[in-house]
């Protein structure tokens, strides 16, 4: 009796964890599907193909999960679209800062105006704009840093809720 139940507890625990790598498969599948158009563009033969697989894993998931892991699959496909917006997010922050392309909310702000160069000699005026791009750049770089690091904070908490 002892052995039996034994055995159908290790069985039920294999069937569990068989469920769960299709489920993290499936997932994985999904929140990477979500990609930019220039990556799917590149992956349209592939994509039918891998739909209807991921669409074969979720039938077999929907007949063989208990409600208790289809409520837990609900729970996670939410979590797992909202963690890849975050990322998405943060890649293109990243990204952002390496190509010097800030979004405009950063960009449109230019710390410059004009000076009466009668008053101010030439190097002297020169000398103020200089520091009037200096203080843009300096703004640039600041509020950039703080863009990614929001980002990087939204994404990292996704993964501890």
């Amino acid at each position: 009796m002892i052995n039996r139940l034994t055995t159908s507890i290790a069985e039920a625990n294999a069937i569990i964890s068989n469920l769960q790598i299709q489920l993290t498969t499936y997932w994985t599948q999904i929140a990477g599907s979500g990609v930019t158009s220039t990556t799917s563009t590149t992956n349209n033969n592939r994509t039918p193909k891998a739909e209807m697989e991921e669409y074969k894993a979720l039938e077999v998931f929907e007949q063989l999960a208990t409600p208790l892991q289809w409520s837990t699959h609900l729970i996670l496909k939410s979590k797992m679209k909202l963690y890849g917006t975050k990322s998405k997010n943060y890649l293109a922050a990243t990204k952002r800062v390496e190509y010097d392309s800030p979004p405009k909310f950063i960009s449109n702000i230019d710390f410059t105006f004009k000076i009466d160069e009668s008053i101010f000699n030439k190097d002297e005026a020169q000398a103020l704009y200089t520091h009037m791009r200096h203080i843009t750049k300096e703004y640039r770089i600041q509020a950039m840093s703080l863009y990614v690091q929001s980002t990087n904070r939204e994404r990292d908490n996704q993964t501890y809720h």
